[in-house]
């Protein structure tokens, strides 16, 4: 079976193994367990505007009593695992390069803090900043959703980092994929989805405490019924996400990223007195007053993200036609991997003549990107 694992949110990834020496697999290398690192700031928990609130979703049969599970915003314990259990599945999370290139790397904004990276792990697992956990056995991590504007589309918008020399485009979106379809044509998917997980997160302790608080889900792909067509075959879905209420009015900059720094133990530095930061003060300032004179309190001493030039970052409009190209394969199914000639494996309902609704629509602008730390 397939599993698709959705992080959206203010998270700092690290993974268990150096990138020297790794299995290397399609040109990625296995770094072994992946651990996401959610944060937020527990002083913020009176204003949701600045609070992330960690939950998990998933839509999926549970394994033992074949009951449909599609749940959403449940807490997301303070220690979680999330893995597949099948013999066949390699353990380590392999890395994809779009991973590398558009998710930063916090060394890289903090380049004058030398700290090995045993020091900024001990930060994270004690930092008041870390409400919520989560380990990844296994799968590819890779990069979906770019942060972008309003303004032609979903078109990329360029991005920069306060006080450093950074700059390009980032993801607000990753996705972990697990597992293959070559169980698809079986009655019994091969294997299972666990998540599992105990104790209250920071923001639950403040916000909604249960005592006790413990979630276990075993979970293999949901049957396609008439009424939910639109449901991925022989996959299982979950969603984790860690955003803050929406803002009435959209923000070009992410001034919540530098707790991600506070969370792994960099140094605050003065970054306000710089022609950069005088020059993006002045923009934020005309684009929403009142806004800006509740965020520039926020500024605290670490680089964060925010656009350079929305209008700018625009792809070319419709012209003449040209002639079709072989386009690069996608993640997921190629052609081939479910077999028409095999016993069911048309899969009823998802052949060429079906016309299902597909896609997806994002439901937050807030700039709340991802920093890691890859050690080499």
């Amino acid at each position: 079976m397939r599993t698709r694992i959705i992080v959206q949110g203010l998270t700092v990834f690290t993974h268990e193994l150096p990138t020297t020496g790794a299995e290397v697999e399609h040109g990625r290398r296995n770094l072994g367990t992946l651990t996401a690192w959610l944060v937020s700031d527990p002083g913020k928990h009176g204003t949701p505007v600045h609070t992330h609130r960690p939950y998990l979703g998933f839509i999926g049969r549970d394994a033992r009593s074949h009951e449909p599970r599609v749940e959403t915003k449940h807490w997301i314990p303070a220690e979680t695992t999330i893995a597949v259990e099948d013999a066949g599945l390699r353990p380590g999370v392999f890395v994809d390069q779009s991973y590398l290139e558009y998710v930063p790397d916090l060394r890289a904004l903090h380049p004058t803090d030398t700290r090995p990276i045993s020091e900024i792990l001990d930060f994270l697992q004690t930092s008041d900043l870390i409400s919520a956990r989560i380990d990844i056995l296994n799968g590819t991590i890779r990069a979906r959703e770019f942060i972008s504007w309003d303004w032609h589309g979903n078109t990329p918008a360029r991005v920069a980092y306060m006080d450093t020399n950074i700059q390009g485009f980032a993801t607000n979106e990753l996705v972990v994929d697990i597992g293959d379809d070559s169980d698809i044509n079986d009655a019994d998917c091969k294997g299972c989805l666990v998540v599992s997980g105990a104790g209250m997160n920071r923001v639950q302790k403040r916000v909604q405490p249960t005592p006790d608080y413990t979630f276990k889900a075993e979970l293999c792909p949901r049957v396609r019924t008439e009424s939910d067509y639109d449901i991925d075959p022989n996959t299982v879905e979950v969603r984790i996400t860690n955003l803050p209420a929406r803002r009435a009015r959209a923000s070009f900059y992410g001034l919540h990223a530098q707790v991600a720094s506070d969370a792994a133990g960099y140094r605050r530095r003065d970054i306000t007195t710089s022609k950069q930061y005088e020059r993006f003060a002045e923009v934020a300032r005309r684009y929403d007053p009142e806004q800006w004179t509740m965020d520039e309190t926020m500024i605290v001493g670490h680089p964060f993200p925010f656009l350079i030039d929305p209008a700018a970052d625009k792809l070319g409009g419709l012209r003449a036609a040209g002639m079709a190209q072989d386009p690069p394969h996608p993640y997921g199914r190629r052609a081939g991997d479910i077999m028409p000639a095999a016993a069911g494996g048309r899969l009823g309902g998802h052949g060429a003549a079906m016309t299902s609704m597909s896609g997806h629509d994002p439901l937050n602008t807030e700039i709340c990107p991802f920093t890691r730390v890859v050690f080499e």
